[in-house]
C-alpha cells in the first residue's frame, strides 16, 4: 500500500489504517457517505469526469447521483445503455 502513496509516512499512515478499519478499540468506526464526500470535496466533479468519462457531460447537479436520472435524461445524455 505504501507504494501507492505520494507522501507515505509509516508513523502516521499505519495508525490511520488501523483506525479506519475499526481495529484500534478506542475510536468509533467512521462510515463516510461517498455522495456527500463527493459533493463537498469535488463539487464540480473534476475527479468523476476524469475517471468516469461516461458521466462527463452531466451537469454538476446530476453528476454525483447519476442513478437519479430519469429515462428522458438518460437519453439526453446518451446514457441509456450504461
Amino acid at each position: 500500500m505504501a507504494r501507492l502513496f505520494l507522501d507515505y509516512e509509516p508513523g502516521i499512515h499505519y495508525s490511520q489504517f488501523q483506525m479506519q478499519a475499526g481495529v484500534t478499540g478506542i475510536n468509533t468506526i467512521r462510515i463516510y457517505n461517498p455522495v456527500l464526500q463527493s459533493q463537498e470535496q469535488d463539487p464540480q466533479g473534476t475527479f468523476i469526469r476524469q475517471w468516469v468519462p461516461e458521466l462527463a457531460e452531466l451537469p454538476d447537479t446530476l453528476l454525483h447521483k447519476p442513478w437519479l436520472l430519469t429515462p428522458m435524461e438518460e437519453q439526453m445524455f446518451d446514457l441509456h445503455d450504461w
